[in-house]
Order: structure tokens, then sequence, then C-alpha cells
């Protein structure tokens, strides 16, 4: 049962990108009634077979205390259009503070990308973010925080291994996953250093396309001015190797963008916030091809609110924080059951009268999930098998 939001009445917006017909579905409901004292952001559904994994971003085990934590629950059947059953999976302690998931008021373990191994590698691999000073010593007076990409891997997203120096081990909050490492040996982090609670970076998605990963992030540059679109790629993601950053999109402005392969289409989808007479939206905008850099792909998009799917459209003004949607094992857009909508989730972070936390934690906690979805017609000519 779909439990639809009474607000949404504006007729349902369509627009053309790249020669794709895009219908937002006005469709909103709840997929997450958050609890008050909670956090959950970054909701990725993964579609494999009959089987449907939900991770997202939480907060530590500790109720009524700020940090990250991972949360996921499996859903079996037929897609269920609410958040399955969930649990706490990947957290850190309070008593190792050199830890990169140590969690002693603030870290933890952060925005989550779930994406499978190659074909017949058992397991899902999910990167997440750690976030430390650059001493290690969690320093909160210190200028120098940064993310730092982390791995896990599972196969069923209920037991987690990490990934340590000494190699895979069984998760525990007690054991220190180690940094990763790009091709060139360099550890992967934030490129700029920054005070506390104002760290960006290595948040993003990951896609599975024409045999190499490729990892979409926004972080500043290393002079730290302007944000840009990165992109690193990988052949195996069950071993270290992602390539050393480039810059698809320069100076994106502070915006999340997710992008992935488009189901049934040789195109890539960029999902990114914008505003719309001063008011919060969702975009989307199709390429023309495949291509990231050059002709016609990805880094010739042009971020703009003329995509936007009109979730504003009924006058209210709202918070969209953190969209985030359903893919398939592979990072790709896929459609709950047969359907052929896509299926996107955002986090209401509009204020409100929380109890649990004042402001400014207020719109951070008990901010509802929210999905919807919108449809596609391409006049372009379909894939070759």
């Amino acid at each position: 049962m779909l439990l639809v939001n009474p607000a949404v009445s504006a007729a349902a917006r369509c627009f053309e990108s790249n020669e794709v017909h895009v219908c937002y579905n006005n469709d909103e409901s709840v997929f997450y009634n958050t609890p008050e004292n909670e956090v959950a952001y970054s909701v990725q559904t993964i579609r494999d077979e009959d089987n449907y994994y939900t991770i997202y971003h939480s907060e530590p085990m500790t109720k009524y205390r700020t940090g990250d934590a991972v949360k996921a629950g499996v859903h079996r059947g037929k897609y269920a259009f609410i958040m399955p059953p969930h649990e706490f999976r990947l957290w850190g302690t309070d008593k190792d503070p050199g830890s990169l998931i140590a969690s002693n008021g603030v870290g933890g373990a952060a925005n989550p990308i779930a994406i499978s191994g190659l074909r017949n590698d058992p397991y899902f691999y999910v990167f997440f973010l750690g976030v430390n000073d650059d001493e290690q010593l969690r320093d909160h007076a210190s200028g120098h925080w940064r993310h730092y990409l982390l791995e896990a891997r599972t196969t069923d997203f209920v037991s987690f291994d990490l990934k340590t120096d000494s190699g895979w081990t069984p998760f525990s909050p007690d054991v220190r996953p180690a940094p990763l490492r790009d091709s060139s040996g360099a550890v992967i982090r934030s490129n700029s250093a920054r005070r506390l609670g104002h760290t960006q970076g290595l948040i993003g998605s990951i896609s599975f396309v024409n045999g190499l990963y490729h990892f979409f992030y926004f972080d500043y540059g290393p002079e730290g001015e302007s944000i840009n679109l990165y992109l690193r790629t990988s052949v195996d993601v069950s071993k270290d190797g992602w390539s050393p950053q480039k810059i698809v999109i320069p100076a994106i402005g502070l915006r999340m963008v997710r992008l992935a392969k488009a189901k049934n289409l040789d195109r890539w989808v960029a999902m990114y916030g914008c505003y719309v007479r001063k008011r919060q939206d969702i975009c989307a905008q199709y390429t023309q091809n495949l291509n990231v850099m050059g002709p016609g792909g990805v880094s010739d998009l042009r971020l703009t609110s003329e995509f936007a799917l009109g979730l504003s459209d009924n006058g209210s003004s709202r918070s969209y924080a953190q969209p985030y949607w359903l893919t398939d094992r592979w990072g790709n857009l896929d459609a709950p059951n047969a359907g052929q909508s896509v299926e996107f989730y955002w986090t209401d972070m509009t204020p409100s009268n929380c109890l649990a936390h004042p402001h400014p934690f207020c719109p951070v906690y008990g901010g509802a999930v929210y999905r919807g979805s919108w449809s596609v017609r391409s006049d372009a000519p379909a894939p070759r098998e």
C-alpha cells in the first residue's frame, strides 16, 4: 500500500533531456518514517532478482548520540515500496580514536555505496566513509579533518567483512579498517582538509559499465575552492586499484550528483539537487551516449534547474536531501518488479518540531525518507544486445 503525501496535488511535470522524455509520476510516499532520534539518508536499494537489499547512512547504536553508522535490510519477493526490516551493520567504537571509524561524538561509518563484484564473485562490495583529522588524534579543534574511503564486503547484507591492513576481517566495531589507496599508492581521501563539520568529498555513486567500475563523486579541488565532479575507475573492486581522480565537470557548486547507466538505454543518467523559483527540487538529465568525457557524454552536462522533476510544483518549500535510487546489482538504474519507472529516494530535512534534538540537529534527526518515481520514453534506438 502506498501512503501518498496528500500535499502532492500538482500535475506531473514532463520535460525532454537529449531526446529522452521524462515525466515525474507524482506518486510520492513515505519509504521510511524515521524515528525522531535517528538519521536516514543516502538510501540505496539494490535489486538482485527477487531480493531487494536496502542500505543507508544512519547514526551509532547508542541512542541520542551524534555520529555515523550504516544500516542495511533485506526484502524478498515483490518490491514493497517501504523500508525493509533493518539493523546496524557497520559502526565504530569510541575506545580507539586512531581508527577511521571511531565514534566519540563524531565520525563512524558513513554514506555507503554498494555494488556487486565481478561475475562469479559472490560478494557485494560496500564503499563507505570514515572521518578523522590528518594527525589521527580526533582533535575536535583541528582544521585538518577529511573523509577517507573504506571498504566492506557481504554476501547477504547481514554479515560483513572489513578490508584491513591484514586483509578481509569479519566486522567488529573494534577492528580498524584500512584506508584505500589508488593505483598510484595515494590514500583516497578528501582533497581539502577542513574544520570538523565542514568536510566534503567522496560521496556519489558507482556503476559497472562496459567492463569498468565508474566511481563518480563530488569534492573540493586540492586548492580548496570550487567543488567539482570527479571520476575514478577500477577493473576489480575486490582489490585496491581505483585510478587517480580526474575532473569530469568543474565548478558544480555544493550539490550531490549521482550517476548511473539508464535502464534499457546506452546513456548515463545524472540526478542532483536544484532550485526552482528559490525552492528546492530534484533534477534528472540523460546524456546522449555512454561517453564520460567527450561529445554527448557526462562532461557535456550542465547541471541547471530546467530538468527539475517538479517535486516543488505544489508551492511548498521543502528540503530534498541526499537523493539516491534503486539500482541493479551493477549500480545501474533498475525498476521495481516488471515496471519501467525509475524509483528514487530522498530525505525530507525540512525543519520541524523535533523533541529529541533541538536546532541545529532538528532537521537531520527524524527526517522521513520519501520515495517517488519518474517514467521515460526515448526516441533513440534501443541498445544492441
